[in-house]
């Protein structure tokens, strides 16, 4: 998804991304603007930005494979047309929602937050890898805001998972690292906390002296998913931000 930057909370819209006659986003997606009228919209599995050059011209990409970890194919230059921009084969197009439907949209999201990894150029955060469930694998994926926003902070400062749900580990065995999972809450939890904030990044540890690590942020070339292993603190645990998008 799409590099962090510091515009508008991103908010449901009415969106459009179609490229060569096949619509990928149509309906409602999560919208975020920049004070020069640049924006992304991101729905399920395709994001898209539009970066604005000159009074109603722009620059769009977007990621083309679900798969893809950046906005790195390129759209070519369009024009604004309304609430959409428009150039040869693509049309990008955001529209508000009413009032009604944005109160209702927003009542409907999940309340919590979401850890995201700070790497210039990409917007992932952890989420299910399927349906959020006792043994999900949690992994780290372009960001599905606001169905990623899982992650609750206890005032005691714990992280849990909505659902009753807690961060746990799962040992796949053969000699490979321990994995982060979704398990139910228990007493014998391990208890995961982090400093992080929204503007501040912080590794996310547990009681037991393990942290949160994803090798394959070193290789870009990596498709999404990441798996998240869990292992002991060290210089190369995984710094995160916490925050709702």
């Amino acid at each position: 998804m799409q590099s962090r930057t510091a515009g508008a909370a991103p908010r449901p819209a009415d969106c459009e991304l179609t490229v060569n006659g096949r619509s990928y986003i149509r309906g409602q997606c999560q919208f975020d603007a920049d004070a020069d009228g640049s924006f992304r919209i991101n729905g399920t599995d395709y994001f898209a930005y539009v970066n604005v050059t000159a009074p109603g011209v722009a620059e769009a990409s977007w990621n083309a494979d679900p798969a893809s970890t950046h906005a790195h194919n390129p759209l070519g230059e369009l024009r604004r047309q309304g609430a959409c921009w428009v150039g040869a084969n693509v049309r990008i197009c955001a529209r508000a929602l009413s009032p009604e439907a944005l109160r209702t949209a927003q009542a409907a999201q999940p309340n919590g937050f979401a850890l995201w990894p700070i790497t210039p150029g990409l917007t992932a955060c952890i989420g299910p890898q399927g349906a959020l469930a006792a043994g999900t694998r949690m992994v780290l994926r372009n960001c599905r805001v606001p169905a990623d926003l899982l992650v609750q902070r206890a005032p005691d400062g714990a992280l849990t998972l909505s659902g009753n749900l807690c961060l746990g580990v799962e040992a796949p065995g053969m000699g490979r690292p321990a994995e982060l999972i979704a398990e139910p809450c228990a007493p014998s939890s391990p208890r995961w906390t982090t400093q992080a904030t929204a503007t501040e990044e912080a590794i996310v540890r547990s009681s037991a002296g393990m942290c949160l690590t994803i090798p394959a942020m070193a290789r870009p070339e990596t498709p999404f998913p990441y798996t998240v292993n869990v292992a002991p603190c060290a210089a190369t645990a995984t710094k995160f931000i916490l925050s709702r998008g």
